[in-house]
């Protein structure tokens, strides 16, 4: 028998303990003592023995999403470009900023502060990977708890740009229903991309 089946074991025995000393307690007072501290051993052993949380399997999760913006490629790259454009995308968004001492171009850091609605703030901080004027974008997180990749690829279309965004996860299988799917959020944000430049993308908010 290994030792996680041994502690099963003597969980339940424990557990059977404890029961017993409520059917008769005078009989097995010393039982209480002694079912308490296996009880309590046998949880700890299978809490400590299994796996942990970070080192679950890491999941690869892609998502890819599209939308027609009725401005041209160069306005809707300049907004996406624009670190304070983030203000108009999501009203928790406190502030959004280029991270000063790093460059302005690929490299290019950008810190945004959130304000959920029980008044905590978490920041997000992201990095420019890649950049072609007009067409493309690319950045990824510095944040190791859920690694991200997001790419905008912009085409002239008539009336304005076709813009798609695709997002990689790498996230523990733990964390997968608590979070929205890549698609989900390339959707999400595509549509408050939309409709921020359509209304006026370069007033601030």
């Amino acid at each position: 028998m290994n030792n996680r089946r041994l502690a099963t074991f003597a969980l339940w025995a424990s557990i059977g303990g404890l029961v017993a000393t409520q059917v008769w307690p005078a009989q097995f007072s010393t039982l209480v003592f002694v079912s308490s501290i296996g009880l309590a051993g046998s949880v700890i052993y299978l809490i400590a023995s299994g796996p942990k949380l970070d080192e679950t399997p890491l999941e690869d999760l892609d998502g890819t999403a599209s939308v027609e913006i009725a401005r041209g490629p160069a306005e809707v790259w300049t907004e996406l470009r624009r670190p304070e454009f983030e203000l108009k995308l999501d009203d928790r968004v406190e502030r959004s900023e280029h991270v000063p001492g790093t460059p302005m171009g690929v490299g290019a850091q950008r810190l945004v502060i959130l304000q959920e609605a029980d008044g905590s703030r978490r920041s997000i901080l992201t990095e420019l990977t890649a950049e072609t004027q007009g067409r493309h974008l690319a950045f990824k997180s510095l944040d190791n708890t859920v690694p991200t990749t997001s790419s905008f690829d912009l085409e002239p279309i008539a009336g304005g740009t076709a813009l798609t965004l695709t997002v990689n996860y790498r996230i523990q299988k733990w964390m997968l229903p608590y979070v929205p799917t890549p698609e989900a959020f390339a959707v999400e944000y595509l549509a408050n991309v939309k409709r921020a430049i359509e209304a006026g993308g370069n007033e601030s908010r």
